[in-house]
């Protein structure tokens, strides 16, 4: 019985690592892969009509009619003539005025609108042309496929730097982690060339390490495809690709400073010890600018400084928006609530790891961290410096690489190459920053405490429980920590419960970026399939909106993502681009005029009169002979915004009935009624206008 107990009864010895890394890389990749489509496709479902998206569908469009080179010319449905030309004008000079001609196509502030987003790098317009064109119905849903797959290429790419940081389980996470990420998820269920240029951006740095690790001769077919790379990324994000630059360049110098003395160049004036890496760069460098120089060139030479002006403040930009980028802890809390302290502690080791010599470090992967933590650190100086940069961007750059980051602390808690006792302040600050970004509530009267202005007492209650929740967790994790300290087998239950429960909070925080839409967006969806439905059985000849909202100034936006009780980030001038992109999908070949108020429909006009009418300009009311009864012209009235109503009595006398109720209240549309449907509804205005 002593000797089964002493053979029961092992010593502890030294802790062994809890990752046994049986996954190999033929499975890890599949896993990726299924990680990368999988919310890829239930995006597809959820996605939204958030600007300037809109504009971006408008501009495939045109790109699908023809207009490849060059979008901001054709202007949906505009007359050749002097209105369509005043209203290009206006829209150059920059005029902010909201005034329009009544029943003109395009107004001054959306012309301004579509040309900023038109004078955009063109590989995103290309690619939803290209899926606007083979497809046999201008489904919207197009607009946004590009920005789901290139998504899905981000969680590949960055699985696949993960794999080469280490190995097929460090590649798995990294990917889990990006995959479910809110800033790359939002990025993804919106029409625009962000994961474009964070997938083009990735590939560049993967060519970097693969030059890096490269034999001699075969180093410069990877400068050529980081060339490559760039030059889509110019055509895609524009400048902003070049942030790639100072990463490789900071990365190389990182790199010159930890070799060994006999490895330096000897001539101190030699130009590759002043800027190391600069026979790559420059093979880079010029790659990309024979791509992209072309289009950039010949934009520069028509537009000048228009053109200038649109590639440093750019659309949805702060700058543009009128707004302050906020304070860059607030926003990298916002990029990873859950995994921001996991990157902290990530970039912790790496520093301790290089400045040390840490014997457990692995040269090649300490390299790749190196890489990462640059990156990250100049892609968050240049949100906070560039304030009419992309933020879309970069917050999706920031969350590749806190996830990476946060992926090297959990991989070296779970192998037991750091201490368990960080657990003790991990979760209570993982607590903080997911409640910080899951309560807005809490952030506004968070700002009301610094700023000392005057709460009430609930806020104090609400700010309070809060702190009492971070306390009570710090103290039931330093009692584990103290249950489990001298025993390693509890010490890896601990360990597999914090790394399935961080995991968990990831795969949640992504699942409510899924699932969230805009209602509006869902309204717009509706309308535009009942269009389809109505066109085909009876084609509408005119369409008029109604939208008195032309002659207010739009609310200050929120750059608050994660705020859903708000509306999504607007412009400061009215766009309307939602309702237009929809018309142009639904109704190609059929422009829409739109009017400041429903006093100004024309009444309805017979399609076979002999008189020919005439239009007066300023009230839009068709003067003609009295015609014989035949059936009136099929039209389309849409009315959009909150104080556009259309009495019964004129809804009767302009024979119309309503074809789609919007259910906010702000979007209903209606269309010539048959004389079989007013004979049903005859008598019964409330069923006529409320029956779908």
């Amino acid at each position: 019985m002593n000797e089964a107990r002493r053979e029961v009864r092992r010593p502890l010895g030294s802790a062994r690592p809890g990752w046994i890394a049986v996954l190999r890389e033929s499975t890890a990749f599949p896993l990726m892969i299924l990680l990368g489509v999988l919310p890829g496709l239930y995006g597809l479902t959820r996605w939204d009509l958030t600007p300037p998206g809109p504009w971006w569908g408008v501009r495939g469009l045109r790109v699908a009619e023809g207009w490849i080179w060059d979008q901001t010319v054709p202007i949906e449905g505009s007359p050749r003539g002097a209105r369509a030309e005043n209203t290009l004008r206006e829209a150059r000079e920059g005029s902010e005025s909201t005034a329009f001609e009544v029943g003109s196509f395009w107004t001054a502030a959306e012309a301004s609108s579509y040309r900023r987003v038109a004078m955009q790098p063109p590989l995103y317009a290309w690619l939803e042309g290209i899926c606007f064109g083979v497809s046999p119905r201008r489904d919207p849903v197009l607009s946004v496929l590009p920005s789901v797959v290139a998504g899905a290429v981000v969680v590949l790419l960055t699985g696949s730097l993960g794999m080469m940081q280490g190995g097929p389980p460090f590649g798995l996470v990294a990917a889990l982690l990006v995959a479910f990420s809110p800033a790359l998820l939002g990025s993804m269920q919106r029409a625009g060339p962000v994961t474009l240029g964070v997938a083009l951006i990735l590939s560049v740095l993967i060519c970097h390490v693969k030059f890096l690790q490269g034999t001699p001769g075969r180093r410069e077919r990877w400068a050529v495809l980081g060339g490559t790379a760039l030059g889509l990324g110019l055509l895609s994000v524009g400048w902003s690709a070049l942030l790639v630059l100072p990463i490789i360049w900071l990365h190389h110098l990182y790199l010159r400073t930890e070799a060994p003395p006999d490895e330096r160049p000897a001539n101190m004036w030699r130009l590759d010890r002043v800027v190391p890496g600069l026979p790559l760069t420059l093979i880079t460098l010029g790659v990309a600018l024979a791509l992209a120089g072309p289009w950039t060139g010949w934009m520069a030479w028509r537009y000048g400084m228009e053109w200038l002006d649109a590639q440093l403040v750019l659309p949805h930009s702060p700058r543009h928006l009128g707004v302050s980028p906020g304070w860059l802890p607030d926003r990298l809390i916002l990029v990873a609530p859950v995994t921001l302290p996991l990157a902290l502690l990530g970039v912790a080791r790496l520093v301790f790891q290089a400045l040390k010599d840490d014997p457990l470090a692995n040269d090649e992967s300490l390299a790749i961290g190196a890489l990462v933590v640059i990156q990250t650190a100049v892609v968050a100086l240049a949100s906070s410096v560039w304030s009419g940069g992309p933020p879309s961007l970069f917050h999706a750059l920031l969350a590749v690489g806190l996830a990476l980051l946060a992926t090297r602390a959990l991989i070296d808690l779970f192998q037991r190459q750091t201490n368990v006792r960080h657990l003790i302040w991990l979760g209570p600050a993982t607590t903080a920053t997911v409640l910080w970004w899951a309560w807005p509530e809490l952030r506004r009267e968070s700002i009301l405490l610094t700023n000392a202005e005057s709460i009430n007492p609930a806020t104090l209650l609400r700010l309070h429980l809060v702190l009492d929740i971070i306390l009570l967790l710090a103290l039931v994790v330093g009692g584990l920590h103290r249950w489990a300290r001298r025993r390693h087998d509890r010490q890896q239950r601990v360990l597999v419960v914090v790394t399935c429960l961080i995991l968990l909070m990831v795969v949640v925080t992504g699942v409510r970026e899924l699932r969230f839409q805009n209602q509006e967006t869902r309204d717009l969806l509706d309308l535009y399939r009942v269009l389809i439905k109505r066109h085909a059985e009876r084609p509408f000849e005119a369409v008029y909106v109604v939208n008195p909202t032309y002659s207010t100034p739009s609310p200050t936006p929120s750059l608050d993502h994660s705020d859903r009780s708000v509306e999504p980030i607007r412009f400061t001038a009215p766009a309307g681009g939602r309702l237009r992109f929809i018309l142009s999908c639904a109704l190609p070949d059929l422009p829409a005029r739109w009017l400041e108020s429903v006093d100004q429909l024309p009444p309805p006009v017979p399609n076979n009169s002999k008189a020919s009418p005439s239009v007066n300009a300023t009230s839009l009311v068709v003067s003609r002979q009295p015609p014989s009864p035949p059936a009136p012209v099929n039209r389309l009235v849409i009315l959009h915004g909150v104080r556009t109503q259309l009495p019964y009595s004129l809804q009767s006398e302009l024979k119309l009935q309503s074809i789609h109720p919007g259910s906010t209240g702000v979007l209903d549309a209606l269309a010539t009624r048959t004389d079989d449907e007013a004979a049903t509804s005859a008598g019964s205005p409330t069923e006529a206008r409320f029956r779908p």
